[in-house]
């Protein structure tokens, strides 16, 4: 087992931040999981064969193919018996690692990566594995064969004969305004960061969810603000304006009594009241 982990600060370049990466000669029916990851996580098999398991699926992979692990879906994967994988693996995040994914066609329920080739994929691994070593310019180098690796995985994958599932993108979504809501996001961004035209998007998600995207960051928001004042009872009403993207106190009073009905000064009362009530 070889394994190199990396301290990159996420302000260096926020489209990808790489976490680790390694390679792995792995005895018979190794297993890993099953476990939740909160980044993304690529393997690429050189060699034997082993078996994925994820969202109650299992698939078999063998020499020249790998697979995506997306974040916070819970997986397993184990070696085989008689013929143990060897692989890379590579661990990332990043604003554009949505889109960068949908090019290569892969998907939650779509996560196995065929190439038609894999001589430039392997070049630029062993390449980033070799960047850790290096003493000036590692964070440069390893994002340019990491780059380079994303885009020969592009150009080498095979088209997918499964049609991406709109819950895929819907989940991205929701991923990325828990993630994001207490800053200033706007949904462009947020349809930028998986891949889809902002028009399609907002139809797609209607027509699943029952609400706009802008009305459900919405929601989303005034919802968080409810938690913040009923945990922290001693914060001032702009305080917690501002720890839900809101720097003017006043907007974030339109947009809480539009949502709750009351101000948010007065639905602090009641639940400062409550409690008093409960003691």
């Amino acid at each position: 087992m070889e394994e190199f982990l990396f301290d990159l600060p996420k302000k260096y370049d926020s489209h990808s931040h790489i976490y680790y990466c390694g390679r792995e000669k792995c005895a018979p029916n190794h297993a890993y999981g099953p476990t939740i990851r909160d980044h993304f996580l690529i393997h690429f098999v050189t060699s034997g064969k082993g078996t994925l398991m994820v969202n109650h699926q299992s698939f078999e992979i063998t020499k020249n193919e790998g697979f995506i692990i997306f974040p916070n879906i819970l997986s397993y994967y184990q070696a085989d018996t008689l013929d143990p994988w060897h692989y890379y693996w590579i661990g990332f995040s990043g604003s554009r690692s949505y889109q960068y994914l949908k090019q290569m066609n892969l998907s939650v329920h779509n996560p196995i990566i065929r190439v038609k080739s894999s001589n430039c994929i392997i070049h630029y691994l062993e390449q980033m594995l070799k960047s850790s070593k290096e003493k000036r310019g590692t964070e440069t180098r390893l994002l340019g064969y990491f780059y380079l690796f994303l885009s020969d995985l592009i150009e080498e994958s095979e088209p997918s004969k499964h049609v991406s599932d709109k819950t895929d993108y819907i989940q991205a979504f929701i991923e990325f305004i828990e993630k994001n809501y207490s800053r200033a996001i706007t949904i462009k961004e947020v349809t930028s960061y998986i891949g889809l035209n902002r028009n399609y998007f907002s139809n797609v998600f209607k027509g699943q969810i029952g609400t706009s995207p802008q009305n459900y960051l919405l929601h989303y928001r005034i919802n968080k603000a409810c938690e913040l004042i009923e945990q922290n009872p001693n914060l001032q009403v702009k305080e917690i304006g501002m720890a839900v993207s809101y720097k003017d106190a006043l907007a974030f009073s339109k947009a809480f009594k539009r949502i709750k009905g009351i101000s948010p000064s007065r639905y602090k009362e009641r639940m400062v009241n409550r409690k008093t009530f409960r003691l």
